[in-house]
């Protein structure tokens, strides 16, 4: 048998209060402590672990660096050829525009070769007829030369047809 720690009353083994003011026991004290450590700390832990782990300035200055790096090589402003291409593109718009011909490049790609040799294919219509050039550009850093020429399929039909001199350029 116990005793009461506030009134001195006797208390049962294993009663978390005294029966006479209500005071609770070491029995009822050791069980919130054993609920304490056992069922409300791990709790606390895994909320401090996760607030430490989201709220970390490291964490955060990490993931912006990340962003920065992710958005500047999306949005750079573009290699020599995508700028060469629209320049390509462009020009033989235009030249054929002086020639009286309507060139309309639905689709163009234009890869590096080596040194300052390019090569590409243009799908177009011209006049509303549809046609693929062979496109060579020579690209020196300022400035470029290009030639373009139906491809190999193309110019048979236009031998044939007469229509070579509209792409002697």
């Amino acid at each position: 048998m116990a005793f009461c720690s506030k009134c001195g009353a006797q208390v049962n083994d294993g009663a978390q209060f005294c029966p006479k003011c209500g005071q609770p026991t070491n029995a009822a004290s050791q069980q919130q402590v054993y609920q304490q450590q056992y069922v409300a700390q791990p709790q606390e832990k895994e909320h401090s672990r996760m607030y430490k782990m989201w709220h970390s300035k490291w964490n955060w200055i990490a993931a912006i660096v990340f962003l920065i790096i992710i958005v500047a090589a999306n949005m750079g402003g573009g290699s020599d050829t995508d700028m060469l291409q629209k320049e390509v593109k462009k020009m033989m718009v235009e030249k054929m525009k002086e020639k009286g011909q309507t060139l309309n490049i639905t689709d163009f790609t234009l890869v590096h070769q080596d040194g300052n040799n390019y090569t590409g294919l243009a799908t177009c219509t011209l006049d509303g007829e549809k046609l693929d050039l062979d496109v060579k550009v020579v690209y020196d850093g300022s400035s470029f030369q290009a030639e373009w020429a139906p491809t190999a399929e193309y110019q048979q039909k236009a031998l044939q047809e007469g229509l070579q001199e509209l792409f002697d350029n």
